[in-house]
C-alpha cells in the first residue's frame, strides 16, 4: 500500500540520516572530545582524537564484588558512540580503581597498544589483565617522561611522569596539546610528585585539569595549582565515598585559583571538547554547559 512505502520510506531515511551522522561523527570528527565516566570512586576518561583513535585512559573498578566497570559502564558507552575499536589503552596506576575495568575492554574493542607506568602492579588481578593484553597479542608499551611526545591526529600527547624506575608514586601523567589547548591529566601523583615536577621547571600550565588523587589532601598544593592554572578542575570521584572525597580545602583552593569546579559524583559524566580553540562541556546529570577561551 502507499502508506506502507511511505512508512518504509521515511524508516530508510531516518536510517540513512543516523549513518551519515555517526559517520562523520566517528570519521571526520574534527574536534577533540574527552568525557569523564561517572565510574564511583576511580577514573575512566575516553579520549576521541580529531579523526577516528580512541584512547581510554583508566576503566575505573572496584576492590570488591562482581561488579565489572568496564563491561557495564566503560562498554555501554563506547557503544552508544558507536566505537568498535579502542585504540589505545592507558593505566595510569596499577591500583584497582584505575585498571579494574580494563580487562574486559582489552578482550573486547581490539586495542593496538597497552600503555602503563614504568612500576608493575604487583596484584593477581592487575596479573590477570598483563595476562590478557598478552593473550590478545596487544603491544606493551611502558611509559616515561624521557619518551618523545607522540602525535595522534594532530593531538600532541606528552608523558610528563614518571621519568624513572623508583620507590613510590609512579602514577603516569599525560598532558594533551591541541592548538592552544592544553589538557593535564594528573592520575594520581601527590605532594612529591608535584613537587618533583615543579623543581623540573616543566610547564604545566593547562586550560582543564583532572584532579589528582581524587581531590584528596595529599595531592594538589597551591604551588602545582599557581603552575597549572587550570581554568576547568575535573574531580573524579564517588558518590558518598568512604574517604570523604574531595575534601572541601581542596576544592577550594581550585576555587580560588579561579577554576571552575566539575565533579563526577555530583554532575555525573562529564564531556569536553575542543577545536583547539575554544572549549565546551556538558555534564550528564547536572546538565550543566559552558564554554571557555583557552
Amino acid at each position: 500500500s502507499a502508506y506502507s512505502i511511505l512508512l518504509l520510506l521515511a524508516v530508510s531515511l531516518g536510517l540513512m540520516g543516523d549513518g551519515i551522522y555517526w559517520w562523520r561523527e566517528r570519521w571526520q570528527r574534527r574536534e577533540l572530545r574527552i568525557t569523564h565516566l561517572n565510574v564511583g570512586q576511580g577514573d575512566a576518561a575516553v579520549v576521541e582524537f580529531p579523526g577516528s583513535k580512541v584512547l581510554l585512559i583508566d576503566a575505573g573498578g572496584r576492590a570488591t564484588g562482581e561488579f565489572d566497570t568496564g563491561e557495564s559502564i566503560v562498554a555501554p558507552f563506547l557503544r552508544s558512540r558507536k566505537i568498535l575499536k579502542v585504540d589505545y589503552l592507558l593505566v595510569s596506576h596499577p591500583r584497582v580503581d584505575h585498571y579494574g575495568g580494563m580487562k574486559s575492554i582489552a578482550e573486547e574493542f581490539a586495542p593496538s597498544e597497552f600503555w602503563s607506568g614504568l612500576s608493575k602492579g604487583r596484584t593477581v588481578r592487575y596479573e590477570d589483565l598483563e595476562e590478557a593484553v598478552e593473550r590478545s597479542g596487544i603491544k606493551r608499551i611502558f611509559l616515561s617522561s624521557r619518551d618523545p611526545c607522540r602525535t595522534i591526529e594532530q593531538v600532541s600527547v606528552c608523558v610528563l611522569y614518571p621519568s624513572e624506575e623508583k620507590g613510590g608514586n609512579s602514577s603516569v601523567v599525560v598532558r594533551l596539546s591541541f592548538g592552544r589547548v592544553n589538557y593535564l591529566l594528573a592520575g594520581d601523583i601527590e605532594k612529591r610528585e608535584e613537587k618533583t615536577l615543579l623543581e623540573k621547571k616543566i610547564n604545566l600550565s593547562s586550560t582543564v585539569l583532572k584532579v589528582p588523587r581524587h581531590g584528596s589532601l595529599t595531592a594538589s598544593t597551591k604551588e602545582f595549582i599557581a603552575a597549572v592554572k587550570p581554568s576547568l578542575a575535573i574531580f573524579s570521584v564517588g558518590f558518598r565515598n568512604p574517604f570523604g572525597l574531595p575534601r572541601e580545602e581542596v576544592i577550594t583552593r581550585y576555587k580560588e585559583a579561579g577554576a571552575e569546579v566539575l565533579r563526577t559524583d555530583q554532575d555525573g559524566a562529564i564531556t569536553i571538547e575542543t577545536d583547539g580553540q575554544t572549549i565546551r562541556y556538558r555534564t550528564y546529570r547536572s546538565g550543566k554547559r559552558g564554554e571557555l577561551p583557552y
